[in-house]
């Protein structure tokens, strides 16, 4: 009796037609998102110019970045959800009426 081995099916995902036709999908869906992004930044801060701080992470002018802020975990957020094919933006901090930061809690 002779025993045959069979190879596992190629990846749909990384190899054949099957494979290229989801990479580029997954590219469209990420530069949708990106257009979606920068529309929403540009809508509800119509003033604000964006720098960006890594490929897909932008971050207001207006956004403390200094010892006392959050940034630094921030920013290891954005890493996340920029690796997951979203663009992501730092949004100034609002602050109310009076100029002060609204309570939180």
């Amino acid at each position: 009796m002779e025993l045959t081995t069979m190879n596992p099916p190629k990846s749909e995902t990384t190899e054949g037609w099957t494979g290229r036709r989801a990479d580029a999908k997954s590219s469209l869906r990420i530069e949708k998102n990106a257009r979606k992004a920068k529309e929403s930044a540009d809508r509800l801060f119509p003033d604000e110019v964006w720098k960006q701080v890594e490929d897909g992470i932008f971050l207001s002018p207006h956004r403390p970045i200094g010892k006392k802020s959050n940034y630094k975990n921030e920013l290891q957020n954005a890493r996340i959800l920029r690796d997951l094919g979203n663009t992501v933006y730092l949004a100034p901090e609002r602050k109310d009426a009076a100029g002060k930061q609204p309570a939180t809690g």
